[in-house]
């Protein structure tokens, strides 16, 4: 299980602004395989899913990979430990 600043991390980096009416994903400038599939899933699953993802009173927003959220904040997802 995720908890506290790995919670925060993971949440930041799965990618998208969540709305009732579409999904938008944020991935790096030069996604991998690998972020583009994850993106077109996580798009997909919370399509179907989801209507609307509010944190705080504002619609929450998950991000994908290195981008530059994850820059600007210090977060190397590279570096990060595998989820067990």
């Amino acid at each position: 299980m995720t908890t506290g600043k790995y919670a925060l991390i993971t949440a930041a980096l799965l990618a998208g602004v969540l709305t009732a009416a579409a999904w938008e994903v944020v991935l790096p400038t030069n996604p991998t395989t690998s972020e583009t599939t994850a993106a077109r899933e996580l798009k997909d699953y919370l399509t179907r899913t989801a209507g609307s993802l509010k944190i705080g009173g504002q619609e929450a927003v998950f991000e994908i990979g290195n981008t530059a959220f994850a820059k600007q904040n210090g977060i190397e997802p590279g570096k990060m430990e595998d989820e067990t």
